[in-house]
């Protein structure tokens, strides 16, 4: 009686949306938790637990826990980088998109601080675990594309002299790295940050100061 009701309860709702809402709320929580504590202190244990799920379930979805660290990175990058791909969409200059990537930060740290949290953390722990090293990609090639694809906007649009396309965009880098790392914790000091580089970007490029808080 008890399969036949679970069956009819899955009319019209394919068998594989279950495992993709379970395997979401495990990446979600496993997120968390090494955001907070770093992937030694967090345990499968504890994540399913607080997944509402048994272990045997995060290591049916994952295989491991370096495999579901693994999963939580590339979900948050990817997420973050489609946010950030999205709120420039449109802005014409250099100065524009940086202002729209530094406003979108604010707002995704505000809605979910575990995001940059953890993609602060998992830099810290790449260096300390070897076994996660051997599997977690290094994200400064993707912050340099990225970033350094809004340089570029700003070398074609006049923002920036062509000559010094290279040290603004190792300015860049170490201000998102300063931001994400120092000012995430903090509401208050982030938006202090943000307007800071948002002024002090204006200096580099000799444009007029304006109102540097988020949209």
């Amino acid at each position: 009686m008890t399969t036949h009701v679970a069956g009819r309860a899955r009319i019209g709702r394919p068998p594989d949306t279950d495992a993709a809402e379970t395997r979401r709320r495990i990446v979600d929580v496993a997120r968390r938790a090494f955001a907070a504590g770093g992937f030694a202190a967090a345990t499968n244990r504890e994540i399913a637990q607080a997944a509402g799920v048994t272990t045997g379930a995060v290591y049916h979805h994952f295989g491991s826990k370096e495999a579901l660290y693994l999963a939580v990175y590339i979900d948050a990058h990817d997420w973050v980088y489609e946010r950030f791909r999205v709120s420039i969409a449109g802005r014409p200059t250099f100065l524009d998109k940086f202002d729209a990537v530094l406003d979108e930060a604010a707002l995704i740290n505000r809605r979910d601080p575990s995001l940059a949290a953890f993609i602060g953390s998992a830099r810290v722990d790449r260096r300390r675990h070897r076994e996660l090293a051997a599997v977690i990609p290094d994200d400064r090639a993707r912050r340099s594309a990225f970033f350094g694809g809004l340089v570029d906007v700003g070398v074609a649009t006049g923002e920036l002299a062509a000559d010094h396309r290279q040290e603004v965009a190792v300015l860049v880098d170490t201000l998102i790295l300063g931001l994400n790392d120092g000012a995430m914790d903090s509401m208050k000091r982030q938006l202090a940050a943000i307007a800071a580089i948002k002024s002090a970007l204006r200096r580099v490029v000799g444009a007029p100061p304006r109102s540097a808080g988020p949209a």
